[in-house]
């Protein structure tokens, strides 16, 4: 199991290091529109320079370069361990 963590752990590291996950102005505009209330205030104050670190935002950013987590996982590890991994996120 621990081998397991690292590969799957690694692979999601890469994903949101990835060029795609790095966040515009825009990405935070749009991003903050689906936030709960009092957690857009907290950003909104907090800022998008502050915030662009956030893995909600890079997440939220890849996906709109159509880069997701699911299919990135899928590519990057083992068909055994996307399964696993799979079923351990739901």
């Amino acid at each position: 199991m621990l081998a397991f963590s690292f590969r799957t752990g690694n692979a999601a590291y890469r994903y949101y290091q990835s060029q795609e996950a790095e966040p515009t102005k825009d990405d935070f505009a749009d991003w903050l529109a689906g936030l709960p209330d009092s957690i857009r205030q907290f950003h909104t104050v907090k800022g998008f320079e502050k915030s662009k670190r956030v893995l909600g935002l890079r997440r939220h950013a890849a996906e709109r370069s159509d880069l997701g987590l699911e299919a990135y996982m899928k590519e990057s590890v083992s068909p055994e361990d996307y399964a696993e991994w799979r079923r351990l996120s739901n």
